[in-house]
């Protein structure tokens, strides 16, 4: 939850930013004596507040915008008698998923949080029952690590004359 000290402040500093209340406002709250002595927060006014904020790491590539037109279906009249489908305008923020992928990988805050490769996890009293809870502990990435293994084997094989080199082809990859 860095660079709060909680999972609770952490939302409570969201709250703060998505509410919509001004910079004056959450400097008051902050200083509010039941915050301070009840929450002990990190930040005790808006400066130090907005200074946790800024800790945040800044996003490569930044935010993009695309405006896109969402038909819905009740009818409105029109100024002339004519039926026409409601619509509104929306506007949709994104970002490069590879970008964000990277920035994430390369966050020191998230080493120990990081999964590379499958791991099976087991549950119950003698411990045969598969507990899928995450994505690195289903089927998926077993079935694309075995299939990436059995091609780098059998390209292995090839470079070193032991076997087809078809696999080395990019039609021949085994995909995941």
């Amino acid at each position: 939850w860095s660079p709060f000290k909680s999972h609770a402040e952490w939302q409570l500093a969201r709250w703060l930013m998505l509410s919509g209340i001004s910079q004056a406002d959450i400097d008051s709250f902050a200083k509010l004596l039941i915050i301070q002595t009840n929450l002990s927060p990190l930040f005790r006014d808006k400066r130090t507040f907005f200074q946790k904020i800024d800790l945040f790491p800044v996003v490569r590539g930044g935010w993009i915008c695309k405006e896109l037109e969402l038909v819905g279906n009740i009818k409105q009249k029109g100024a002339d008698s004519t039926e026409t489908l409601m619509s509104e305008q929306l506007e949709l923020w994104m970002q490069n998923l590879l970008n964000c992928i990277k920035e994430l990988m390369e966050d020191p805050r998230f080493k120990d949080h990081m999964r590379y490769a499958p791991e099976k996890m087991f549950t119950g009293k003698n411990m045969h029952v598969r507990a899928i809870d995450e994505m690195w502990t289903a089927d998926r990435w077993w079935a694309t690590q075995v299939s990436m293994m059995i091609w780098q084997r059998r390209c292995r094989d090839a470079v070193l004359g032991w076997g087809d080199a078809d696999c080395l082809s990019s039609s021949h990859r085994l995909c995941c």
